[in-house]
Parts: C-alpha cells; structure tokens; sequence
C-alpha cells in the first residue's frame, strides 16, 4: 500500500512538473520575442545615440526615457525622423569602421517591427526629419561657411532606391553647423543651426523637392538665442512647443520667438531627436488677380500675435499681376493663441480701386477665416499648418467719352 501510494504521488508530481514546464516553456517566447509592436505614439518624444543599441522613448514632461525600436548599424547614429502616426521611423548610421566603413539609411516598419537599409551616399551628419506632407526623408548637413545646408532625399515608398541630392539651402546669419530639420503637416521645413553659443530657426516654403537639385534661401523666424546653443536636436511635442535637446540638456522653446519656457528634468544621451507630432504653423500671400489699377500699387503683409518677432512682413514689388512673390512665413505658433493677419496700403495704392477679400485655410482644409477686411483674427487648432491669402481685384476704371467732331463747312457751287 506505502508502495503504491508513493508510486501514485510520484506520478502526480511528475505530471505536475511536466505541465509546469510546459506552460515554462510557452511563456518564454512571449516574454521575449520582440512581437509586431504598432505604431509609435505621437505623445512622445524619440531619440538616437551614435553607437547606441535601441531608440529612446521620451516623456516630453519628465525627460524620462525607455527602450523602444532596436537600431541597426554600429555607429553613428543620426538624422532620425518619425513618420506620420509613427508607422516607421528612419535614420542614419555606419557599418564597419575605417576603410570598411558604409554608410546606410535605415527604414523600421511598425507594424512588423523589422528594418530594411539602402546605401546613403554621404556619411551621417546633423540634419534629418520625415516631411509628413510626402512621406520623404530629407537629410544633410551644414558645411564650412556654416549658412549652407545640402539636404539629400530618400523615398521609404521605394526602398531599394538610393537617396539623391535634391536640395541647397541658404540660412543667412546662421553661425554654426549644429542643428536639426522639422516639418510642420503642410510640408514646411524648419531649419535649428546652432553654434557652441547661439542658434536660430529658420523656415523653408514647402513644398519641398523629390527631384533635381534646387537652391532655395530660407527665413529666420527667430533671433538667435542662446536657448539653442550646442542643439543637436529638435522635435515638435504634442503641446506644439519645440523641445531642443543635446547629450547636456533638454529644453521646452516657444517656437514662435525661440524663447525658454522650461527646462526638462532628465534626459537621455543623444545625438539626434524626432516626433510624429505637428506645429502650428502660419503664413500669409498676396493675389491680383485682375493686376494693379496704377503699375505702381504695392502692399504690405503682416502676421502678428503671441510673441511673434521674426518673419512677420513683407512688402510686395513690381507690377505683374496674380499670386505674388512676396509674402510671409510661414512663422511658427502655438495651438489656442490668437493671431492677426493684416494688408496694407504701400506706395500708389489705394483701397478704394479694389474689391478686397481674404480666406484662411488649414492642411486639411478646413476654413479658419473668411471676409472682406484687411485684417482677420483667428485661433489655430493643434498641429494644422494655416495659409491666408489677401485678395485685391482691381476695379475697373470708369469710362468716358469724349466726342470731339471738326466740321468741313459746305461750299455751295463748288
């Protein structure tokens, strides 16, 4: 009997045992393997480190940070973008060292939580960001004179294609090659060029180039400060501020004049930062459609509001007619402040030879603003991109005739 109930307990305990490391078994693959994750989260910040194993997920309040995304390559890590809703996120780094060294753009899905890389035909540098208006990936890096940035293009639609240069920009009284690239949702390119004791934004109109190799000079938005001094990092965070961040520091910005809001707590080590999230953005055009009632009728543009001080005017000249050259912005701002677009008289023009109208309309089409003033008043909403567009058409002028007859007198008999 003592002999068969032990034989019964070591037959439960063994059975017991096997099931126990059964389920062991099933859950190590669980607690383990890396599964398809889903999107990033447009709430937070991300960032790289050159040589770093996985990407950082930053609590924009706190600073505090986790693993997220495992990064490929060995070293150099830069130029992160985070695409729209966080469906992938793009970078650069090289493989190997020395004369073995090659450097990549490395795409990571989301969804499938894999990575794919094409060659990059420059070695990774400080500017780089996802346009959310294209999908694109633009890269580069400023060079010896400091206010010249050569950005490159890489389509992640087309992933075996490699990036081609596309674009020059000109950044005027820009002093250092420290920096980063952000786009706002209508595909507005924002430029942070810094030095050791300064740095500024610039903007660049979308939309931006997929082809050929253009030249454009961008619009500083704001005074140099020293809030954006040795910034190797920029990225928009859900409350629309600018967070800019280096290995040192982490920092809240007003993006609409470059001025200290607050100091994040922590941070981690980094050489690059980026979001999926979007900036207010604002800017303002002229249209004659009809061209000018006097060839010498000019105007002036204006955005004003919360703080703006860089980028806000702008004069038009010469006499052709439609959509002018000049124009303002796009300026930076923030969600629920109120802002002021506003036209002008300037040299022969006067008011009363036009029909006037305006219209203010957001990315996604929506109408902000509408009338017949020279000035309107609105209040963006979170992470939309704002175009206003003044429109004067010339009245005609009136009609008059003038009826001047000279009569040949009659000669009777002639």
């Amino acid at each position: 009997m003592w002999i068969l109930n032990g034989l019964m307990q070591g037959l439960r305990l063994t059975v017991v045992a096997t099931l126990v490391a059964l389920v062991s078994i099933a859950a190590v693959p669980a607690s383990t393997a890396q599964a398809a994750r889903g999107n990033l989260t447009c709430d937070s910040l991300y960032s790289v480190d050159g040589g770093g194993n996985y990407a950082k997920k930053i609590n924009p309040t706190t600073g505090l940070s986790s693993d997220s995304f495992k990064l490929e390559g060995s070293s150099r890590h830069n130029q992160l973008g985070i695409g729209t809703g966080g469906a992938y996120a793009i970078y650069t780094a090289t493989e190997g060292s020395g004369n073995n060294a090659t450097n990549y753009v490395y795409n990571w899905n989301a969804t499938t939580d894999t990575t794919s890389k094409v060659k990059s035909p420059v070695a990774p540098s400080t500017h780089g960001a996802i346009n959310p208006a294209n999908g694109w990936f633009y890269y580069g890096g400023l060079g010896d004179s400091n206010d010249t940035l050569t950005l490159h293009g890489y389509n992640p639609a087309t992933p075996a294609v490699a990036p081609v240069k596309v674009m020059t920009v000109n950044l005027p009284g820009s002093k250092g090659r420290n920096g980063d690239l952000a786009f706002d949702a209508g595909g507005n390119m924002y430029v942070v060029a810094a030095s050791n004791a300064e740095g500024g934004i610039w903007s660049v109109d979308g939309p931006m180039p997929t082809t050929g190799s253009v030249t454009v000079t961008g619009t500083q938005v704001t005074a140099l400060t020293p809030q954006f001094a040795s910034a190797n990092s920029i990225a928009f965070g859900p409350d629309g501020y600018l967070y800019v961040g280096s290995s040192a520091f982490l920092r809240q910005v007003d993006p609409s004049n470059g001025q200290l809001k607050s100091d994040v707590p922590d941070r981690p080590k980094m050489t690059d930062m980026a979001s999926c999230s979007n900036p207010v953005s604002i800017k303002l055009d002229k249209d004659l459609p009809a061209g000018r009632f006097e060839p010498t009728d000019q105007f002036g543009l204006e955005i004003s509001g919360a703080g703006l001080t860089e980028g806000t005017t702008a004069v038009t000249d010469g006499p052709a007619e439609g959509v002018q050259t000049a124009s303002v912005g796009p300026v930076l701002g923030l969600a629920g402040q109120t802002y002021t677009v506003t036209e002008t008289a300037a040299g022969t023009a006067n008011f009363a030879n036009y029909d006037t109208s305006y219209k203010c309309v957001d990315d996604v089409g929506v109408t902000v603003a509408e009338g017949t003033e020279k000035t309107a008043t609105f209040t963006p909403d979170s992470g939309r991109s704002v175009s206003c567009r003044f429109t004067n058409t010339a009245k005609k002028p009136n009609i008059k005739l003038v009826k001047d007859a000279e009569l040949t007198p009659l000669i009777h008999g002639a």
